[in-house]
């Protein structure tokens, strides 16, 4: 009897075997394979690499190898989990030799700078051909909307009502956090406004400057 020739697969792919000449096939293993006793059977999904040997009525026997190819490494590593809008975050891929890469942003290459919230997904694949896929959630937080400042004599009003900082000449004026500033002496005031109620923890809109 003539087998099939061997080959090579990826692990868990299948594949399918074959034999000719004589009858009453036996395979062996069996517990990996479909049917053990056609001509044609069909692997399970393969982990490592397996040898069956067929053998028919004639006693003649015949041998396939099946060499299994471990699936290369799929990692992300992001710059970062979430910033505010307007920033970008670099995805890395896993460096390794022989791979390819492809995101589901169309690009190519081991990594990418986005900007906009989504689930990004990366194909890794091999000099075997070997392919493994893994992705990263990437959230980009929206700003606040951009603060005015109304000047009605020495009093600056935000028009944010709360969750504001205000600066004079570009400094923090601590403890300033009113929709309000009564101003006492000249300068180029500014108010910023943030998401999360404290200035400089969250994403912040600064208000064009009022002398």
């Amino acid at each position: 009897i003539t087998a099939s020739s061997s080959k090579s697969i990826c692990s868990g792919k299948t594949t399918a075997l074959s034999v000719s000449g004589g009858t009453g096939y036996i395979w062996h293993p069996g517990k990996f394979l479909n049917d053990s006793t056609i001509s044609n059977p069909s692997t399970v999904s393969l982990n490592n690499t397996t040898i069956f040997t067929v053998s028919g009525t004639n006693t003649d026997t015949a041998s396939v190898i099946i060499t299994v190819n471990s699936l290369p490494n799929a990692t992300i590593t992001p710059s970062a989990l979430s910033v505010c809008q307007g920033n970008s975050i670099t995805l890395t891929a896993n460096a390794g030799t022989g791979l390819s890469y492809n995101w589901s942003s169309s690009n190519v290459t081991n990594k990418i700078s986005v900007t906009t919230t989504d689930t990004y997904s990366l194909t890794v694949t091999d000099v075997n051909g070997c392919t493994n896929t893994t992705s990263q959630a990437i959230t980009f937080n929206a700003l606040p909307a951009t603060p005015t400042i109304m000047q009605t004599g020495n009093v600056l009003t935000s028009s944010s009502t709360s969750y504001n900082q205000w600066y004079v000449n570009g400094n923090i004026m601590l403890g300033r956090t009113s929709d309000t500033l009564n101003i006492d002496s000249s300068g180029t005031y500014s108010v910023e406004v943030t998401n999360s109620g404290k200035s400089g923890d969250g994403c912040s809109a600064f208000s064009a400057s009022t002398y």
